[in-house]
């Protein structure tokens, strides 16, 4: 299985204590820009917690984890946005990017999931 880049990552914690992971996309971010202008704001950094939650918001519906809910009802659900923690077993790497050890942990970093996704649905993005 591929490393996940969590640089890109946001990690979800929802009320229910479930969490899970997305990748955010340049698009989802440019999405969230528009969707912050829309709404009264500035573009660049005037709201950078909204523009996260949006950006967030974005990429689980365009990966079809959030669907027919809109923005306002899924931060309801939301207890907080983050960056998912690497493994302290993974491997590190020196100057030349020459791998230095890995842990045998096999987890790769990962959050527990809920095995059931939330019953949720969306418009079809524009």
């Amino acid at each position: 299985m591929a490393k996940t880049d969590v640089s890109n990552s946001t990690e979800i914690t929802y009320l229910d204590g479930t969490t899970n992971i997305v990748a955010v996309t340049m698009f989802d971010r440019v999405a969230a820009e528009k969707y912050v202008i829309t709404h009264g704001g500035k573009a660049g950094t005037d709201s950078p917690v909204l523009q996260n939650a949006y950006a967030t918001y974005y990429a689980l519906r365009r990966d079809k984890q959030v669907i027919g809910i809109d923005f306002n009802d899924w931060m309801a659900t939301v207890v907080i946005l983050g960056t998912p923690e690497e493994d302290e077993g993974e491997a590190e790497e020196d100057e030349d990017g020459d791998s230095l050890g890995k842990s045998s942990d096999s987890s790769n970093g990962q959050t527990a999931v809920s095995a059931e996704s939330p019953a949720y649905s969306v418009p079809a993005l524009a």
